[in-house]
């Protein structure tokens, strides 16, 4: 069959994760990250669905049902020019009563001195960084209940 127009890739990187959905469902699956992008695409406002592997299949997950989304991170990021780093303990319980224990980190500003100010900015998600070798979880702030520190 001959096409009028080629049908081009994009080049994909495929990341294993740990997916939490919105009723408390856990499963590993194998997400679909573009070159150029990360993980935090997924777990921002975007496309209503999100393509990735799940139990073996292609499935495509509601963006609204996703509550967290757990990589295990390789090397850490880069400090940004040696800007000091805030870390604080925290347990995130979502609105389904799961909860994930870990350290939240900001850079240390006259803006963000404190957790509430780090989990109030404008972006649509948190980071928890659990004990290595865990996940490092991206978690959709819509579907947080609670963040206390520890």
């Amino acid at each position: 069959m001959r096409r009028s127009q080629a049908i081009l890739r994009m080049p994909v990187n495929s990341v294993l994760a740990t997916l939490i959905l919105h009723d408390g469902e856990r499963c590993d699956v194998l997400l679909f990250i573009a070159a150029g992008e990360d993980i935090t695409r997924l777990i921002s406002p975007g496309d209503p669905f999100v393509p990735m592997i799940k139990h073996a299949k292609f499935c495509l997950v509601a963006r609204p049902a996703i509550a967290a989304l757990g990589i295990v991170a390789g090397a850490e990021a880069p400090d940004d020019g040696g800007l000091p780093i805030t870390r604080q303990r925290v347990r995130v319980r979502l609105r389904s009563g799961t909860a994930l224990e870990g350290e939240a980190r900001w850079h240390a500003s006259e803006v963000y001195k404190r957790t509430s100010d780090y989990v109030n900015d404008a972006s649509a998600y948190i980071v928890v960084h659990a004990n290595q070798p865990q996940p490092t979880y991206y978690v959709a702030k819509s579907q947080v209940a609670t963040v206390e520190e520890i």
